[in-house]
């Protein structure tokens, strides 16, 4: 088959093929995801027919790839990736605290720090709540909206 594919001069054997081998790939992430991952996904799903604007859409992909590739959304994951479970929920739970800490005492809501931050409130609601580690960039898309240093969101930054 694959000689075939490359004999098609109009490419649609070769997209096909693409297609089909990312389909897969998806499926396998989404299968390997707990249940309020897959609700999350899901939320994120519906809210890109409503976007407004190609950043809107950009931070619902990117929220979605941080979700289905959790062990590679950032540098702080990679250097996370060798601590124990507890260190890194430790690490998690820290995080959620002082997203939420900051947020209040801008006298924000989730809502308002995702418009600021072009993340979905759905995301910054489950960082908050420690269901999600949020990768460097997610943390510095915030530490910016909540004008302080990175350092404030993460001591080891």
């Amino acid at each position: 088959m694959g000689s075939d594919i490359m004999k098609m001069e109009d490419g649609t054997a070769l997209e096909r093929a693409a297609f089909t081998m990312a389909i897969s790939v998806i499926f396998h992430r989404l299968s390997k995801l707990q249940s309020d991952d897959l609700e999350e996904i899901y939320t994120l799903a519906k809210e890109l027919p409503t976007a407004q604007s190609e950043e809107e859409v950009e931070a619902i992909r990117s929220a979605m790839l941080e979700i289905l590739d959790q062990k590679h959304s950032g540098v702080r994951a990679f250097e996370l990736a060798s601590q124990t479970p507890e260190k890194l929920q430790k690490w998690i739970n820290y995080v959620a605290s002082k997203v939420l800490e900051l947020r209040k005492a801008a006298g924000i809501t989730q809502m308002e720090l995702a418009e600021k931050t072009g993340l979905p409130q759905s995301h910054i609601s489950r960082i908050e709540s420690a269901k999600l580690s949020p990768s460097r960039v997610t943390l510095e898309k915030i530490a910016a909206a909540l004008q302080c240093p990175l350092s404030q969101l993460d001591p080891s930054a």
